[in-house]
Order: C-alpha cells, then sequence, then structure tokens
C-alpha cells in the first residue's frame, strides 16, 4: 500500500527594493485576470455555424429553423434544401426525409439555447448542430468536384 506525503511550504512575499531603501510589494495578479475574463465575455466571439436537420417537410422545416435562429438573435447567411434522402434505417417510421442546412453567425451562448429549442421543435426529426470554417460557396465546390470525378469514371 502506497502512502502518499503531504509537504508544507511556507513563502514569502516576493518584495523588491529600490535604489532609496523603500520597501515596494509587487501586486497580486488577480485583478489583472478579474478585468480579462469580463472583457472576453463582453466580446464573446460569433462563428459560422452549420445546422442540418431531417425534416418532413422541406419548407415547413426550412422556415421554422430561419425562424428559431433569427428568434435566439442570430443571423441567416445561407439556407438550403438538399432534397428528400433515402434512409439507411427508420426514423420514426420514416424511410425519406428531407435534408436541409442552415449556415448562420452566433454566439456560443446562443447555440445553447438554439439547440434547446431544436429539441422541441415539432417538424424537426434529427438535428446536427456543428461549426463551419470554410466559406459559403465550399458544398457548391466539393459537389462540382464529385460531379467531375464520377464524369471521368464514367469515360
Amino acid at each position: 500500500m502506497a502512502t502518499k506525503v503531504k509537504e508544507v511550504v511556507e513563502t514569502e512575499p516576493v518584495v523588491e527594493q529600490t535604489a532609496e531603501d523603500v520597501v515596494e510589494v509587487i501586486e497580486d495578479q488577480t485583478a489583472d485576470t478579474e478585468t480579462g475574463s469580463e472583457s472576453k465575455s463582453e466580446t464573446a466571439k460569433s462563428r459560422m455555424y452549420l445546422l442540418s436537420a431531417l425534416t418532413k417537410d422541406a419548407r415547413s422545416g426550412l422556415d421554422e429553423l430561419t425562424a428559431l435562429v433569427s428568434d435566439a438573435g442570430s443571423k441567416v447567411e445561407k439556407s438550403e434544401d438538399l432534397g428528400i434522402k433515402r434512409l439507411a434505417f427508420p426514423i420514426n417510421k420514416y424511410l425519406e426525409l428531407s435534408l436541409i442546412s442552415v449556415f448562420f453567425n452566433a454566439t456560443p451562448q446562443t447555440i445553447k439555447t438554439l439547440d434547446s429549442e431544436l429539441k422541441h421543435a415539432g417538424t424537426v426529426e434529427r438535428h446536427l448542430l456543428s461549426t463551419w470554417r470554410a466559406g459559403l460557396d465550399e458544398p457548391k465546390r466539393r459537389q462540382l468536384e464529385r460531379q467531375k470525378r464520377d464524369t471521368e469514371k464514367d469515360v
């Protein structure tokens, strides 16, 4: 059985002496860290997010998601309907659902509230919320590259 040894280390405050034999105590840096955390919370950076969802109806699902994002105080950058997708397994007895995606800017606090609201959304069967670091035209570029590869395979 191993025993733990506790050491007591006594430290003295950091002291500097000037040329005039005046003693100055260096101030604790906790005051600086408190003001730094306040400024970080005030200027919380908004990031680009991608919300992908499987819905029963594409149009009503897109309207509901853009309304939820706007009500949360975020700005919708782009929204698109990616069509009906056949599922590998049924979700709530549906074998085909519409895939939609919404790109928007938001703060982390907004994301927490939005995620809890999405759990109770009526038309959304499943959703995935992730950060987006690429440009908004990135999905189109990838789709064009995929089509180009497919045509090269056919030839």
